[in-house]
């Protein structure tokens, strides 16, 4: 029989894999085809695959640690780690619908040379 809080983080913590499985879960198996040109495709989906992967061997092992010591309070962590990815795909993430492969790259060689630029005004005024 579950109490109420035990109901409620088996809530939080389904819609937690909810999210993260329609947002930056799958992520890697398709962005590194827009983002890469062909010649590099398989090996750019095998290195986000790896890193992926990861990702979950960590959240698995970590999880039960975090549980029994911040107990309710872990999956404040994870949803901090939503919003933080949420924000830098917001920002950072090219949107790449109806876009051709060379418009996409562009676009995110305009990102990094902006945060190129950003930086160096940056330290140039300090």
């Amino acid at each position: 029989n579950f109490s109420a809080p035990d109901k409620l983080q088996i809530f939080w913590l389904c819609l937690f894999v909810f999210m993260f499985q329609i947002g930056p879960g799958p992520v890697c198996w398709f962005i590194s085809v827009e983002m890469f040109p062909p010649n590099a495709n398989g090996a750019a989906q095998g290195v986000a695959g790896f890193f992926n992967y990861v990702a979950n061997t960590l959240v698995f092992l970590i999880f039960p640690i975090a549980l029994d010591t911040l107990k309710y309070n872990t999956l404040y962590i994870f949803m901090l780690f939503q919003l933080v990815i949420f924000i830098y795909s917001c920002f950072f993430v090219v949107e790449t619908f109806k876009k051709s492969q060379t418009d996409v790259m562009e676009e995110y060689q305009k990102i990094s040379l902006n945060l190129c630029k950003r930086t160096v005004t940056e330290s140039k005024i300090n």
